[in-house]
């Protein structure tokens, strides 16, 4: 932990005193039971009669910013801050970019303690409720990196209080900060002896299963209520309907330590489990139970620096692959990546038979390390070693992408440019047709092999281009690939046949139905409201969706509006334009909308019939055209159909440049 500098607790004993003679107790680097919302411990306080100041060090943050209630919790009683300082030091070295240290484990980046000197340069009151940049990429030679913050009085026999920064659900919040020096104990917790992995195969029925998180430690009611756990899933299983339900159970928690998430699953998953008070990879299997028991102040430790704070012990069938997912010790291995940076400088993009033979390369490095492994059972070698041929699978089938990625990071910000240097040059050997290799991945033939999948749709390609659909993971994909080409077509406006519902698996099909009869209820509305409103997608080839759509108003002046409905500048925008539509009504001016389907169907539909004008919605590939980077994005086009406006971002200002914009072309 970075050591409090001499210019600092001058600054904080000066704060804290008030009257002269008062003598100040400074309590240095206090233990800390609960961290909550990425807050961060305070690396002293100093308790005087007049006052209670807490300082913090945060080694990297983008900006300070306080809630003006913030506020000191003792014994049930609140003492409210004052004032406070953030104080700006210079770094040892011309840049602290040099210095980023990125912590994988907690997910967060810092500056090395070594970067930064004790020399203060500036300290700035700080204004509550308001954000205060902290790192300046125009000067690098210096980190606002310390705060000071003066509170109320706290009881002479205090022991213990909290730090709440606000109200808000993501503020700060640190419980049990101790003024005794005294360090929390550690917490002990011995998992029940787990039986070996075993995997599949799955019949894709929904079975009950549990999450019990125990919470360890000195912590207190006030912080366990504050801590919440919710489960988020990814890949393939956010594209389709999803392999579980959450079930309310309130029965399920033994005591008030224990926080429990109780779900119904059809197929194995991985997932990420999500609190205010850390985040972690598990692994799921329909009616499998799964205990995690987190040592709290061990965590805080953690999260203060303390890389030898061991906080998180896991009990399950999986308890080795849940440790493993957690450290990335062997998963770490992993070649997940693709084979080279996709910003790597001065480097040519490769070409797919090279792009492949890397691939292949590092498959042959990850089965080996796999199966070389000694402590691990037999059913985790097993799963490391179908994840590196899964993985495989995903970095060829997605040459395309990585291609696109490559030239974006080297400069070439047309997408237009780069779908035809795929198709002229790159794309002519691209195949995903390789028998030979394909004969010999365990991943096909494997029923468990759907454990370790989260692209059902790669894979299906794969499948399919070297016979492997009837194997039982190519049946598994193409059942779960016909799951996603429903919700799609829904999202996209289109609804499907009771035929097509009834062919999905019977865990899905629930969703689906009503998904599907929610959109026919749409469909109905719009076209009693505003069918007249909503235009076909254009026909283009070559990615140019806006010149396409400007074409259909040759004759008027076409303002073109790309939003969204979760956009709030964009409603923004809209709401403001109503008087300026109200103004050219019955004139040659047409007002255009165009959004993809990124906002979600229904509410845009709601939309629709409160925005008078043309509207458009359609996929991100044809949305997110060369011209359009970022929302909201307006263009005007003149009779002729020539561009005279490209103005990005809503602005008051903007109305007027628009009306007499307008004006003028109408007069041409």
């Amino acid at each position: 932990m970075r050591k409090i500098s001499l210019l600092l607790i001058c600054a904080l004993c000066a704060l804290a005193v008030s009257a002269k003679g008062k003598k100040a107790k400074v309590v240095k680097q206090p233990a800390v039971a609960v961290l909550l919302n990425g807050s961060t411990a305070p690396v002293a306080v100093t308790l005087t009669d007049t006052a209670t100041v807490l300082h913090f060090v945060k080694p990297f943050f983008w900006s300070w910013g306080i809630m003006g209630e913030a506020a000191l919790v003792c014994d049930g009683k609140e003492y409210k801050v004052r004032s406070g300082k953030c104080f700006k030091r210079k770094t040892v070295v011309p840049d602290w970019t040099q210095y980023i240290i990125k912590d994988e484990k907690n997910d967060r980046i810092s500056i090395d303690p070594k970067a930064v000197s004790n020399e203060v340069v500036s300290a700035l009151p700080i204004v509550f409720n308001q954000l205060m940049p902290t790192v300046d990429l125009k000067d690098r030679s210096a980190v606002q990196d310390s705060m000071v913050l003066v509170f109320e009085p706290l009881p002479k026999n205090a022991k213990t209080f909290d730090f709440i920064e606000g109200k808000a659900n993501d503020c700060w919040q640190a419980y049990g900060i101790r003024l005794d020096g005294k360090q929390y104990a550690p917490s002990t917790f011995t998992p029940e002896p787990a039986a070996p992995a075993t995997f599949g195969p799955y019949d894709g029925k929904m079975q009950r299963s549990r999450i019990f998180i125990k919470l360890l430690g000195d912590v207190s009611e006030e912080a366990l209520n504050s801590i919440d756990f919710s489960l988020h899933t990814f890949g393939s299983y956010t594209q389709c309907y999803p392999f579980y339900r959450i079930v309310a159970d309130s029965t399920a928690a033994p005591d008030s330590r224990t926080k429990v998430i109780t779900l119904d699953a059809c197929y194995p998953f991985n997932a990420n489990i999500r609190s205010g008070l850390t985040n972690f990879d598990i692994f799921v299997e329909p009616g499998k139970d799964l205990t995690i028991a987190i040592d709290v102040p061990a965590l805080t430790r953690s999260l203060n620096g303390d890389a030898s704070a061991d906080f998180i012990r896991f009990c399950s069938p999986y308890t080795a692959l849940c440790e493993d997912y957690f450290t990335r010790k062997h998963f770490g291995q992993m070649t997940r990546q693709m084979p080279v940076p996709r910003n790597a400088k001065n480097a040519a993009p490769m070409t797919f038979p090279v792009y492949r033979d890397s691939c292949r390369a590092a498959l042959s490095r990850d089965l080996a390390y796999a199966k070389a492994l000694t402590g691990v059972d037999d059913g985790t070698r097993r799963y490391l070693m179908l994840y590196a041929e899964g993985c495989y699978v995903a970095k060829l089938t997605g040459y395309r992408r990585w291609l696109h990625q490559f030239l974006y990071a080297q400069g070439e910000m047309s997408g237009e440019k780069r779908d035809s240097l795929f198709k002229a040059h790159y794309g002519k050997d691209f195949t995903l047709k390789e028998k030979d290799v394909a004969a010999t991945l365990n991943l096909f033939r494997s029923p468990e092999a759907v454990a370790v999948l989260n692209d059902a749709r790669s894979t299906d390609a794969y499948a399919r281009a070297n016979g492997l659909e009837q194997s039982p993971l190519g049946k598994w994909c193409t059942e779960i690939k016909r799951v996603i080409d429903v919700k799609e077509r829904i999202g996209k406006m289109q609804a499907v046949s009771d035929e097509e519902i009834a062919a999905l698996p019977e865990a899905m099909q629930t969703f689906a139905r009503a998904d599907n009869e929610k959109l026919k209820a749409t469909l109905k509305r719009l076209a009693e409201e505003a069918a007249d409103r909503i235009k076909p997608t254009p026909e283009v080839t070559d990615g140019r969706m806006l010149d396409a759509i400007a074409a259909n108003y040759k004759g008027k002046v076409a303002v073109v509006d790309y939003w969204a409905t979760w956009c709030g500048p964009c409603r923004q925008g809209i709401k403001a334009m109503k008087p300026l539509k109200a103004e050219f009504e019955g004139k040659d001016v047409v007002f255009v909308y165009v959004t993809d389907f990124s906002s979600p169907a229904e509410a845009w539909s709601e939309a629709v019939p409160d925005i008078r004008g043309d509207h458009y919605r359609f996929d991100a590939e044809l949305w997110e055209t060369p011209e359009v980077q970022s929302i909201p994005r307006y263009f005007v086009f003149d009779k002729r159909g020539a561009m005279q406006l490209d103005e990005t971002g809503f602005t008051p200002e903007l109305i007027d440049k628009l009306r007499e914009l307008i004006g003028k072309l109408l007069e041409e």
